[in-house]
Order: C-alpha cells, then structure tokens, then sequence
C-alpha cells in the first residue's frame, strides 16, 4: 500500500514538473530566436497595404465619377497617415511584448517552450524565422486578391442598406 502510496505520488508530481509555466526569461528568449517584433512589423505593413487595397476597391465598387473619385482618394490620402499613426501609437512592440508574454505563458508549458526554443536553434528553426516575413507578404498578397472583389461587394451591400435605412428613416420623420 505504502508502495502504491509513493508512485501515485511519483506520478502526480512528474505530471506537475512536466506542466510547469514557462518562465517570462525563456518566452523572452523564444520571442527574440523567433524575430516576433520584426514579425509583428511586417504584420502591421501589411495591415496597412490591405487597409490601402479595401479602400481602392470600395471606391472602384462606387459608381462615381472622376473627379468623385479623385476627391476619395484625395480624402484618404489625407486620412491615411493618420490612420497609420494610430496604428503606430497603439501596437508598438514595447506594448504588445507584454501581451505575446501572458499569451506564450497562458499557452505553452516550459518544456514546449524550451522545445521551440531548441527548434529555433536549428538550421530548419533559423530557416523558418528568415523565410516567414517573405511567407506572410505572399499570404497577404493572396488575401488582398482574395479580399478586392469581397470588399467591392461589401461596400456594395453597406450603401445600399445605407441608402434602404435613410430612406425608412426618412418616412418616419414624415
């Protein structure tokens, strides 16, 4: 009994050893093998380039005129830099490494982020971290594709349920 006892004991304990948190020094260390921050850079370029892309396709989706549409593009260009500001204000790197810290905590254990760590270590781990910015632009690029006819019918369906509630609205003011 007193056997049983000692490797029930044994195997509860391994069980917490294995599962441990990882320390916020080794999610550090992973972020860095992993060039999160350069990821996250490129991945906010191309938030830019898709907001670009959505608003020329809503224009083209417009039955505007020329000079409409040069006043839209006029427009946005004005509105563009200060969308990027925001963007630039609210998601630097010093203040989403806090978040992908908790996130890598809440998520992973210390053994599989020493796994990845390992990983990052190897020509293949290397490899992936230098070839990924190039694999996210070629995935943004096939989402903008993707998106460019989807954002010209949503900019569809918006004016005209724009124009359908303007028009009710309109009744109800009568």
């Amino acid at each position: 009994m007193k056997r049983l006892l000692i490797a029930t004991s044994l195997a509860f304990a391994s069980t917490l050893a294995v599962a441990a948190p990882p320390s916020e020094q080794s999610i550090e260390e992973l972020l860095t093998l992993s060039h999160s921050e350069q990821l996250l850079q490129t991945a906010l370029g191309q938030v830019e380039q898709s907001m670009q892309a959505a608003f020329e396709a809503g224009i083209d989706a417009q039955n505007l005129s020329a000079e409409e549409k040069q006043q839209a593009i006029e427009f946005f260009g004005t509105l563009q830099p200060k969308l990027q500001a925001i963007i630039a204000e609210f998601l630097t790197w010093d203040q989403m490494k806090r978040d992908y810290i908790k996130l890598f905590h809440d998520t992973f254990t210390q053994e599989e982020i020493d796994g990845l760590i390992a990983f990052y270590k190897t020509p293949a781990g290397k490899a992936l971290v230098d070839k990924m910015p190039l694999v996210v632009q070629n995935i943004s690029t096939i989402l903008q594709a993707r998106l460019a006819p989807m954002a010209g019918r949503i900019a569809t369906v918006v004016s005209e349920a724009s124009a359908e509630f303007n028009a009710r609205e309109s009744h109800v003011v009568e």
